[in-house]
């Protein structure tokens, strides 16, 4: 059995290219409401995924909020565009 570092190393290997999240927030114009869609993710020096937002994403301007809480549920659409992909 591998021990903890093995295992994190070969799942970040699995990350290390680009791939697909579905990152949600707390949506501001819905209060209550969560606002989730597919954006494209790199993984960081450390290991833990980013996901790739523009400047002027419903995301960004979601969490400006100083309580904005957010999750990225990774997804992988192998050898697919995202915008090709089912969402």
């Amino acid at each position: 059995m591998k021990s903890g570092n093995d295992q994190a190393h070969a799942a970040r290997q699995v990350l290390a290219g680009n791939f697909n999240g579905v990152l949600s927030t707390h949506s501001l114009e819905q209060a209550g409401y969560a606002f989730g869609s597919v954006v494209p993710c790199v993984l960081n020096q450390d290991g833990p995924p980013l996901p790739l937002l523009g400047q002027l994403s419903q995301h960004t301007e979601n969490l400006h909020d100083a309580a904005a809480r957010w999750t990225l549920d990774q997804v992988f659409f192998l050898n697919q565009p995202t915008r090709r992909s089912g969402r």
